[in-house]
């Protein structure tokens, strides 16, 4: 383990002021930094800690986007709610790359435990 020489990937703008997309891509670069292990134990809880902050941004966006979508899907009637995947959650799952504000949190979990 270096001392000093890697230093996490540093956010330029507020967690809450990120796209889902910037805010998951950041979170990414966090566990990748803590994965590589080449981080001073300072270093990796800055890391975790922004990470955490970057998590929370991805959960917020995924809970507003479901509730836009529950809004929208709504406005369609019950033919379009009973049809496969017209749901709020199977939406943002698919484009969310397949993740949601769960898998999120569970992948950041088990990175942890590694």
């Amino acid at each position: 383990m270096s001392h000093g020489s890697e230093q996490p990937p540093e956010l330029d703008i507020a967690a809450s002021e990120m796209t889902f997309e910037d805010a998951l891509a950041r979170l990414e670069a966090m566990v990748a930094a803590l994965e590589k292990g080449d981080l001073t134990l300072a270093e990796s809880l800055e890391a975790f800690r922004e990470g955490i902050k970057n998590l929370g941004a991805c959960v917020r966006h995924l809970d507003a986007f479901e509730e836009q979508v529950e809004v929208l899907l709504a406005g369609l009637g019950n033919d379009a709610q009973s049809a496969p995947g017209m749901h709020a959650r199977g939406f943002l799952r698919i484009q969310a790359g397949g993740l949601d504000a769960e898998d999120l949190g569970r992948q950041a979990t088990e990175k942890e435990k590694d």
